[in-house]
């Protein structure tokens, strides 16, 4: 409700919004785009083409008991595989998903060797979400990364490490619930401090803004 009484409407509150930007890292073929899928409401892509774009974004709002979050969610769309992430792609970030593969340990590894110093490099103020993702494939004779292992990590991660999931972008498993802890962790930060980022939406060359939703998770 606006100050006069009356109800504040969805355009005028997406205009006033601020957007929190966040952005998946990891190794190529952990599943971040089809996470960015999930986040954009879509189905899980049943072939595994990589396209290789400069950026790819959406915005999504979340509603947080009475208050609002949007985020845009930035995705290396395959940009990865050549290892030249631009400071563009890290500036102004608020988060970090940092994706790996909990049946391929290297992956894992991998977010200590590689990612978390790319982050720390450039922006060691964002807030980082360790995700395990595949937790489908987990089999009896896989080489599993366990969760013991991932907290053990958490402690000596030069980054803010606030969350911890294992999901599974392929049955949609503990993604909706990944997706709402961030918009939560995001507003209570911007809660706790009045100076929060706003950011311009992305345009049609610095990414693609699809459409607001919640996921629909139909495989």
């Amino acid at each position: 409700m606006s100050e006069t009484g009356r109800p504040i409407s969805r355009f005028y509150r997406s205009l006033t919004t601020a957007i929190k930007k966040v952005v998946l890292l990891g190794d190529a073929g952990v599943g971040k785009s089809s996470l960015f899928a999930r986040f954009c409401g879509e189905d899980f892509p049943r072939t595994c083409t990589t396209v290789v774009q400069l950026r790819a974004s959406d915005i999504r709002e979340f509603q947080v008991g009475y208050n609002n979050v949007r985020v845009s969610l930035w995705d290396t769309a395959g940009v990865e595989r050549m290892l030249s992430l631009t400071e563009n792609y890290y500036r102004k970030a608020v988060g970090v998903l940092l994706v790996y593969d909990v049946t391929d340990r290297e992956t894992f590894e991998n977010l200590e060797s590689t990612w978390v110093p790319s982050v720390t490099l450039r922006n060691n103020k964002v807030k980082a979400f360790l995700v395990g993702n595949k937790t489908d494939l987990i089999t009896d004779s896989a080489d599993v990364v366990s969760e013991e292992e991932v907290q053990i990590y958490t402690r000596t991660c030069p980054l803010d490490v606030v969350g911890t999931f294992r999901v599974s972008a392929k049955t949609c498993s503990g993604v909706e619930e990944m997706f709402t802890k961030l918009a939560e962790s995001i507003l209570e930060d911007n809660f706790e401090s009045e100076s929060g980022i706003k950011l311009s939406e992305p345009s049609s060359q610095d990414g693609q803004i699809s459409r607001q939703g919640t996921c629909t998770c139909k495989i």
